[in-house]
């Protein structure tokens, strides 16, 4: 059993804490509600600034918006040195008109105050089901109504990007509730459980390629290959996975994974999956959610959609700006 209290110590590095579907919600941290007097600056620059996502505004937005600067700067302090997690109620409809106009340029900034939109799929990108699986076109699985799995997004390997975040605009009619889980704690179980079985999951593993516009081959599969754990030096602990996409990439390749190597990632599920490890909640319209992909794994159930209001999420991803300071 692991102490909760312990923080995951890497000399010279930033700690972080370890967290359960317990302990992961701290009010003020990885909880938050929008103060009043940020939704009123916001509401007022919007008003004047509709089409926000100009570069000539948004080289300003530090001054023209510092009170939601300096939320969401604390924001960005949670997901990179404390749990990783930030929920963000939606905005109470009595500070004023919430259209989805005004929601998705309010996500729009608090992202580029926190980092650089990366575009692989579109700067703004639409979670919906287009009504195909994954299982029988090569197709991202968040075009898709199943459940992710337990991952971090990206299965390229010059592309991961440090944040991700979520802006609900319509949940599912059932299911598509939404789980996170901590790697950290999750590598820290396996740590004393099984030591040599962690040892692999630092080594590489070959990742199939579902990127718009990627035209896979053995060649190219084989240069996408990198490890599910390693250890940066600024930044302390990295974890890269989705399980399905490993899998598929060793198969495609004619390496498929060896029995050692199955059960080191059922290993790894299991400390993720472990009870109490994954936090399981709902996110309703207007509601944000942040991660930080290198050391939260998330996931979303499967869901039944309403054909008339389908469930429509837009994904941002992050990288946080040169130069960063992690210590």
């Amino acid at each position: 059993m692991i102490q909760l209290a312990r923080q995951v110590d890497h000399p010279e590095k930033p700690s972080r804490p370890l967290w359960t579907a317990k302990t992961v919600w701290q009010p003020g941290h990885s909880q938050r509600r929008w103060p009043v007097v940020v939704l009123d600056e916001f509401l007022h620059w919007h008003m004047n600034h509709p089409d926000g996502r100009k570069e000539e505004y948004i080289v300003s937005l530090h001054e023209q918006l510092s009170g939601l600067s300096r939320f969401v700067q604390s924001i960005q302090l949670e997901l990179t040195h404390g749990t990783g997690v930030a929920r963000i109620a939606a905005p109470d409809g009595d500070c004023g008109d919430w259209s989805e106009s005004a929601l998705r340029q309010l996500y729009w900034v608090s992202g580029i105050l926190m980092g650089r939109p990366v575009d692989s799929y579109g700067k703004l990108y639409e979670v919906k089901d287009h009504g195909s699986d994954h299982r029988h076109k090569r197709i991202p699985v968040s075009q898709t109504s199943a459940s992710t799995s337990l991952h971090t997004d990206s299965s390229s390997v010059n592309v991961q990007p440090d944040l991700v975040g979520l802006l609900c605009l319509q949940p599912a009619r059932e299911g598509g509730e939404s789980r996170i889980s901590s790697a950290l704690t999750a590598h820290e179980v396996l740590q004393h459980t099984c030591p040599q079985l962690l040892e692999l999951l630092y080594c590489d593993f070959i990742r199939d390629m579902v990127t718009p516009g990627a035209h896979p081959t053995i060649r190219s599969r084989f240069r996408n290959r990198f490890p599910i754990f390693c250890d940066d030096p600024d930044r302390g602990l990295n974890f890269r996975y989705m399980r399905y996409w490993i899998e598929t990439g060793q198969q495609q390749v004619g390496r498929p994974l060896t029995p050692v190597q199955v059960k080191a990632l059922d290993a790894l599920e299991q400390a993720l999956e472990a009870p109490g490890a994954v936090a399981t909640f709902s996110m309703q319209s207007g509601e944000m959610l942040w991660l930080d992909n290198w050391t939260v794994a998330h996931d979303r159930t499967a869901y039944v959609d309403d054909l008339l209001r389908p469930r429509r999420l837009l994904r941002l991803w992050l990288n946080l700006p040169s130069g960063f300071e992690w210590k």
